[in-house]
């Protein structure tokens, strides 16, 4: 899936109007600065007004908007001191996303592509730029996606109250039980583990307008 030209522009203006109303305040992690629930209250009247919603999750800043009923546009936290050598969870996710595509695995991510780009001003002491993408939107619904793996788990069991019941099993249970034994699936577990796609949780799945499954956070994470 790719964007259109028009919804790269859309995207572009919602990016510029956010920078308008101080976003880099909460992209750049500071003491002082503000999180994004904070952020999102002063600013309540614009997002309502442009129907855009805020999301956060450990790395990353999602932001929904009604002009963009396809994609989601994100952008990575940073902080003070970090530098164009420092981790970009978001950057980190589009590469992925083209190796996904290089080995024919694409259909299980949820495509992702830089959009915009912008100086983080000096008065942030930040030696790297903010650079926003959007991604296929894929909505997370963490209680559907855990059913699923729980009841997986259970109907490969000879009984219902073995020692594994009621869990969601590991990557590769997760990944076989939303996606099914496809002939690609030891490929795709294979890809995950080395490009250290750590991070599968429920959270971490999502459903697009038409049901299909898709992976919509893949850059790992690592603690610290």
């Amino acid at each position: 899936m790719k964007p259109t030209l028009q919804e790269i522009e859309t995207s572009k203006r919602i990016v510029e109007d956010l920078i308008e109303r101080g976003i880099l305040d909460v992209v750049v992690e500071r003491d002082e600065g503000l999180d994004l629930a904070e952020w999102s209250t002063d600013n309540r009247l614009f997002l309502k007004e442009k129907g855009i919603v805020t999301r956060t999750g450990e790395t990353k800043i999602c932001l929904l908007s009604d002009e963009l009923p396809n994609w989601v546009i994100k952008v990575g936290y940073t902080y003070p001191g970090a530098d164009v050598e420092d981790k970009d969870y978001c950057s980190i996710e589009a590469d992925n996303y083209e190796r996904a595509v290089e080995e024919g695995l694409d259909e299980f991510f949820a495509a992702i592509y830089e959009i915009y780009e912008v100086d983080i001003p000096e008065e942030y002491d930040c030696n790297r730029k903010a650079v926003f993408y959007i991604q296929e939107r894929a909505e997370p619904d963490e209680e559907k996606t855990s059913c699923t793996c729980k009841d997986f788990i259970c109907s490969c069991c000879s009984c219902k109250s073995c020692e594994f019941c009621g869990e969601e099993g590991d990557d590769y249970d997760r990944l076989e039980s939303l996606f099914g034994k496809t002939s690609r699936l030891d490929r795709l577990f294979a890809f995950v583990n080395e490009y250290d796609i750590n991070d599968l949780h429920s959270g971490n799945f999502g459903y697009t307008s038409d049901g299909t499954v898709k992976i919509i956070d893949y850059s790992g994470y690592e603690e610290g």
